[in-house]
């Protein structure tokens, strides 16, 4: 008896293990559909997976399953679906063995999220990618996929106008890879896209030297030779960026046409878009007029197109929160006739005495209505108050009033006590200045305010930073709001 049960145990295993190398297999082998434009197929393969993984129990198969589906659908723009499966792959809960498939997931939500403007949203799938991205065994899939996640907050915060943010993320990038010897053509690329971001943002400040530096550094970071393939398409697009940046035009034109092609291939909107967008800029650059109108023309359309699609994807996801908000509403309402019907069943077969019972708690209902009213409006009246307490600190800030330190102590006791805790010797001039931040003022709103120079705020910020202790590596925003 013992045998026979070691024998089965014995074959359940090796039928586990024999049916997971069969989903693997799958998985690995489908990707080669969407080379070939095979979408259905490849959404077919994906449902087979996630149904076989079920069936014996490999998480590792659902989240591949529902991140192949959601794959398909970020490509169509259909957000909502995109969504829901990057969610329910996410929920799945792998192992740290997986980290490589969660990155993938985390960023293909940080995406979807960014493409709808939601942007806190956004933010947080790409923390949660760069914490996932560093356990990813292969070490230089996990420094380009941590980097590609700085680079994508940098594009958030950048369109923001959050520049000092968007700064301090592309110097990460550079950061983390100037000093490496052995990058992939992907990674020199991101490197000298970043470093080429750096050398546009010291000229657009005025530092001449440090734009040439960085420039003249991106130049050296550009791979000697580069693939051609389905997966290096996008770096295309990268390449035509920072030759244009570099003024090498006839580069550039060579790469973006590689782009456009590409992306026309593989019928990705957003890709076209973004090639078209380029090719007409940099026909404009090399005095191709004709050219460059007709790719701004077939931008125009495509941003229509796309624009329309996204319309409709946005219309879906907020019908169908909606429809989630009103099947609640129901459920709540069919719970409360239910509850209603067993009341008045119990109050039926009750004795007189329950009329008065009935009653009593009635009135007790309509008290505990009352005092939630009362507690409403009071929460209304503080939420007033709190409103135009903060519009009045924003225009005292605004108009660099002399009031503005003493309002805003009161209004935020707190932080200017635990200030003054981390760095007693504080004068009034830096609090003041610690306020603007914590007030999320920009370094061109601080200047206009205080009637200093950009450069100078920045200086400020320099030498607050360390009065303060404030790591290099922490958004000084981000601190200030962190108490």
């Amino acid at each position: 008896m013992k045998f026979c049960y070691l024998l089965f145990v014995t074959f359940s295993l090796h039928f586990s293990s024999q049916t997971f190398s069969e989903i693997e297999k799958k998985i690995k082998d489908a990707p080669h559909l969407i080379s070939e434009g095979k979408k259905d197929e490849f959404i077919h393969v994906m449902n087979e997976v996630i149904l076989s993984s079920v069936k014996v129990g490999y998480p590792y198969g659902v989240a591949s399953g529902y991140y192949g589906k959601a794959y398909i659908a970020h490509v169509n723009r259909d957000y909502s679906n995109s969504i829901n499966f990057a969610k329910l792959s996410e929920s799945e809960n792998l192992k740290t063995e997986y980290s490589k498939l969660k990155t993938d997931n985390y960023h293909l939500l940080a995406q979807e999220y960014a493409e709808l403007e939601l942007n806190e949203e956004a933010i947080r799938y790409y923390r949660k990618m760069i914490i996932s991205s560093k356990a990813i065994p292969d070490k230089i899939k996990s420094i380009y996929n941590e980097n590609i996640a700085y680079n994508d907050l940098a594009s958030i915060y950048h369109f923001n106008k959050n520049e000092d943010s968007a700064y301090y993320y592309t110097q990460k990038i550079y950061n983390n890879l100037h000093d490496h010897h052995d990058l992939d053509e992907k990674l020199n690329i991101l490197l000298a896209k970043a470093t080429a971001a750096l050398s546009l943002i010291n000229k657009s400040k005025g530092e001449k030297d440090s734009a040439d530096y960085y420039m003249n550094k991106s130049i050296t970071q550009l791979p000697k030779k580069f693939t051609n393939n389905s997966k290096t398409s996008n770096l295309f697009g990268h390449l035509a960026s920072v030759y244009g940046s570099q003024a090498e035009f006839a580069k550039a034109k060579k790469y973006v046409d590689l782009y456009t092609e590409n992306s026309e291939k593989n019928k990705i909107l957003y890709d076209i878009k973004i090639a078209y967008k380029l090719n007409s800029e940099i026909s404009d650059e090399t005095g191709s007029s004709r050219q460059a109108y007709k790719y701004l023309k077939k931008y125009v359309e495509v941003s229509d197109s796309i624009n329309k699609i996204d319309k409709n994807n946005i219309n879906k996801i907020f019908d169908k929160d909606i429809q989630e908000k009103k099947k609640r509403i129901k459920e709540e309402i069919t719970y409360s006739r239910y509850l209603l019907i067993i009341i008045i069943l119990i109050v039926l077969t009750l004795s007189c005495g329950a009329y008065f019972i009935k009653g009593y708690l009635k009135k007790k209902d309509n008290k505990k209505k009352n005092i939630i009213v009362e507690k409403e409006v009071e929460i209304k009246n503080l939420e007033s108050k709190v409103n135009a307490a903060f519009e009045e600190i924003i225009s005292l800030a605004k108009s660099n009033s002399p009031n503005f330190l003493i309002r805003f102590r009161e209004v935020h006791p707190s932080f200017c006590d635990k200030i003054i805790e981390i760095y007693p010797e504080i004068q009034n001039s830096e609090l003041i200045f610690c306020a603007y931040i914590r007030l999320n003022f920009t370094t061109k709103e601080i200047a206009n305010s205080i009637f200093v120079t950009p450069k100078t705020v920045q200086m400020r910020k320099y030498r607050l930073r360390k009065k303060l202790n404030i790591p290099s590596d922490i958004d000084i925003y981000m601190w200030m709001n962190s108490f």
